[in-house]
């Protein structure tokens, strides 16, 4: 036959039951009280923010519910940290309390446990006494998948961090390369959150698995790990003109850019679509290996777009500007497009003739037909500047019998 329990014996077995599980948590919080054997009184008395040194005092409050007198004795805590009343029998009339003063007097930082045994007509009981400390904790993501990077390149990610605890705390970041995290430390006050940046450097083009390790803490030091995936990929450029394919050389591939007739002084452009073969952005930069050997004054060719970053699978354009300034030349240079790195080229050769301006005389004659002695006779000729260059000029006569006005 099943058994049936009074409502004490009910409540009997349920704080038997908390204590049993939660009593000695260190993060659980005072207690209620509850009733034991027609006693209401504290399963648990808690200190918190407390210093070494100094002495604290907490009461266990003991109270008879019963409408019978209840006679109650206790054992002194084993730990010399908590101390209380010499042991004296307690005597509770029907409805009265009585109030046990447990002394608490750290020496260190640590966590401090002991129980306070009772003793009554009916049965046992303890109450746990526990002194914490306060609660050193932040959370933050296990793991961070980092979007693909070119060898050599930087790509940066960001998570955030929060201080859930009851303390600040002091956050230093372990780790190792190719990867580096900003700020490397930094002191967070409770319910603060930060945002670290996780930087990834690859210098093989593989994927790579690493390992950041969160110190945080001031007098309790704690580990908490951040798994980071990433993955390296070299780049791959290709500059063409006009869609024509580059030509393979030993140091890498060859595009050729043909200006043609350009008149001194003038400026004429042609355009190079570099595209981006691979999955990751790639950072770009344009040499002029000639002009940063040595010094050069016949300069005529220039790319006015030194560095750029190309999107995955994507095309930029860069212009080639072309001014002569030394007439009927034949010019010559070289730029070098390089992903970051430098692991590969593409080689843009210039080619571009000068020209100055020409003028031709209409006619290339004058008629004076008969001209009597002592008499002047005039004519014209016409000078035509055939190109759209402005043209200087002198005309002179190689005989003194003629004038050129």
């Amino acid at each position: 036959m099943p058994t049936v329990l009074d409502r004490n014996e009910q409540l009997d077995q349920v704080s038997d039951y908390a204590l049993k599980v939660y009593g000695n948590h260190p993060r659980c919080s005072q207690s209620q009280g509850v009733t034991k054997h027609g006693l209401v009184v504290a399963s648990r008395i808690e200190w918190k923010n407390w210093q070494p040194g100094s002495e604290y005092i907490k009461h266990v409050l003991i109270k008879n519910t019963q409408l019978k007198m209840q006679k109650i004795t206790y054992e002194i805590p084993e730990s010399r940290f908590f101390t209380t009343l010499y042991p004296k029998p307690i005597i509770l009339n029907a409805g009265t309390s009585y109030s046990l003063p447990i002394t608490f007097h750290p020496l260190e930082k640590n966590v401090y446990r002991d129980v306070l045994k009772c003793h009554t007509n009916n049965e046992d009981f303890d109450v746990v006494l526990l002194a914490s400390l306060p609660l050193v904790q932040v959370v933050f993501p296990e793991s961070l998948v980092m979007p693909r990077c070119t060898v050599y390149g930087s790509i940066e990610e960001s998570f955030q961090v929060k201080n859930i605890g009851e303390t600040a705390v002091a956050i230093k970041w372990l780790f190792a390369e190719p990867f580096e995290i900003k700020p490397k430390e930094c002191m967070m006050n409770v319910g603060t959150t930060c945002s670290f940046h996780v930087i990834f450097r690859p210098k093989f083009a593989k994927l790579y698995e690493g390992l950041m390790v969160c110190q945080f803490g001031s007098e309790e030091i704690k580990y908490k790990k951040l798994r980071i995936i990433a993955q390296g990929k070299y780049p791959h450029l290709l500059a063409s003109v006009s869609g024509e394919q580059p030509e393979e050389c030993f140091d890498g591939l060859k595009t050729s850019v043909h200006f043609e007739d350009v008149a001194v002084g003038f400026t004429k452009q042609e355009v190079i679509k570099l595209k981006n073969l691979s999955l990751v952005e790639v950072p770009f930069k344009v040499e002029h290996p000639m002009q940063s050997t040595f010094t050069r004054l016949d300069v005529a060719f220039d790319v006015p777009v030194k560095t750029g970053l190309i999107p995955p699978l994507s095309s930029v354009e860069l212009p080639i500007l072309f001014t002569p300034g030394i007439v009927d030349f034949v010019y010559v240079d070289y730029f070098h497009v390089l992903p970051v790195g430098g692991m590969t080229r593409n080689i843009i050769k210039c080619v571009g003739n000068s020209v100055g301006p020409k003028i031709c005389m209409e006619p290339n004659y004058v008629n004076f037909k008969i001209v009597n002695l002592g008499k002047e006779a005039t004519g014209s000729i016409q000078l035509v500047n055939q190109t759209n260059i402005p043209a200087n000029y002198q005309v002179g006569a190689l005989s003194d019998k003629f004038c050129i006005l």
